[in-house]
């Protein structure tokens, strides 16, 4: 089960520390200087625009997230909830990211988005609301790389997960077993372990890490080691 740390921020400098924190517990202090090998880890940012969000919105500059540092094994996944996607992924696809996460409910273009994604050989994931049921992304996943379920209400961190999230992991697992499953919200590690037992593949984390006194044994708890 892999943990990704989530970046959901409203300003910069909070944004470059909990970067910095997040490297340091994936890879290790100092780890720019380690010896880079295969090992991959990945981390996960929120962009809001307080539209989709409803009012909440996070720190969204791509230039200044091109100014940080990584380490030559990290991924970077963004995950998208604005009101129109297709308007502000190009941005980020040129910075390199990794994966696009976007919102079956912000877009009727899912096609033209996961096209513009394949074209930059980035990876696609949609998300789903809670309030979506997995049937509505049925007709797409041939189109995307994964699938995520958001568990909490889009925009704020450190809420709890909502009800019927774990049917909603079970369901999306019955549509293939090669699909790629997140889970994204209310992660503790009670959650991780029904999470995992009922088909995810990987979880996110931001809360429950960053507000510890201690991230990386929060982290640590999550996978636990």
């Amino acid at each position: 089960m892999r943990i990704i740390p989530a970046i959901n921020c409203q300003e910069f400098d909070e944004v470059k520390e909990r970067f910095h924190v997040a490297q340091e517990i994936l890879f290790g202090v100092g780890s720019e200087s380690h010896e880079i090998g295969e090992h991959e880890e990945w981390i996960h940012v929120d962009i809001a625009d307080g539209g989709f969000t409803k009012g909440y919105s996070t720190w969204r500059n791509a230039q200044e997230f091109a100014s940080l540092k990584r380490h030559p094994n990290l991924k970077i996944e963004v995950h998208i909830m604005v009101t129109e996607p297709e308007a502000v992924i190009a941005g980020w696809l040129a910075l390199g990211v990794h994966r696009i996460i976007f919102h079956l409910e912000a877009t009727d273009n899912v096609e033209a988005i996961a096209d513009m994604c394949k074209e930059s050989g980035v990876e696609t994931m949609l998300a789903l609301s809670p309030e979506t049921p997995v049937s509505h992304a049925h007709a797409y996943l041939n189109l995307v790389d994964g699938c995520q379920i958001l568990a909490v209400t889009p925009g704020l961190g450190n809420q709890a997960m909502l009800p019927g999230m774990i049917e909603k992991v079970v369901a999306l697992r019955k549509q293939g077993s090669a699909l790629l499953i997140e889970v994204d919200g209310g992660i503790t590690p009670d959650t991780a372990r029904q999470c995992q037992e009922a088909g995810a593949d990987q979880l996110i984390s931001g809360s429950y890490i960053f507000k510890d006194g201690n991230p990386a044994a929060a982290y640590a708890r999550l996978t636990g080691e």
